[in-house]
């Protein structure tokens, strides 16, 4: 699932161009393998409280290990969000990645939000692997975390971890569990957003996603 620009080339050259927009009905948790990505079943992804998650017993069966390190999860929910524009938005989410040390040391975390015109890329980790995030605010080069300080990305998962994304008035504002960790001014709209995509190094569970524009706030764990 995804939101992708398709291009004929014939002799380096570009002939033809398109949208590909492969959506979902809800949202849709896929083991990131290889050669082929596992997708998982809505029976495979049910947590506690309404809560979407997967468990350290289903990843072990799909991926025949038990140590997570480098295997992703992705929870994709890709569909329009009417008035839903990347110049004017908020996205709130709760989150958590379950994996123990012993299953995964990092425990990274990615909130993708993809607009048609660009994506804003949102890291979190444990406190100690800081140094391996790349913040991308959807405008200009991205922020890597050898070069900056992205200390206040580095997370406690034995807690929930609330995280608030918004853009207003050419400015992007990130908060963590309520207090601001990055904001710039001068932002590009990374236009009408087309999917949010929620990936967990291991294991993780969400127990709140809500997206709003323009209207009214849209709680996208109403369909999971």
């Amino acid at each position: 699932p995804g939101y992708f620009s398709a291009k004929l080339i014939v002799d380096g050259v570009v002939r033809r161009e398109s949208e590909v927009y492969v959506t979902t009905k809800g949202w849709k948790a896929i083991v990131e393998r290889q050669p082929y990505p596992v997708y998982l079943s809505a029976q495979e992804t049910r947590g506690d409280s309404g809560a979407l998650a997967v468990s350290a017993a289903t990843l072990s069966e799909k991926t025949g290990s038990p140590v997570f390190s480098d295997t992703w999860v992705t929870f994709a929910d890709v569909r329009p969000f009417p008035g839903v524009s990347g110049d004017h938005f908020s996205l709130t989410t709760t989150l958590r990645n379950t994996s123990t040390v012993e299953q995964c040391l990092c425990r990274h975390v990615r909130i993708i939000l993809q607009g048609k015109e660009g994506v804003i890329l949102i890291p979190l980790s444990d406190k100690g692997c800081i140094s391996s995030l790349q913040l991308y605010p959807g405008f200009g080069k991205g922020i890597v975390g050898k070069d900056h300080d992205l200390s206040a990305f580095g997370c406690d998962f034995r807690q929930w971890q609330r995280l608030e994304c918004a853009e207003r008035d050419s400015v992007i504002t990130i908060a963590l569990n309520g207090r601001p960790i990055f904001s710039a001014g001068n932002a590009t709209s990374i236009g009408d957003i087309v999917s949010l995509k929620i990936q967990f190094e291991g294991t993780g569970a969400i127990r709140e996603a809500v997206l709003q524009g323009n209207s009214a706030p849209i709680d996208l764990l109403a369909d999971k």
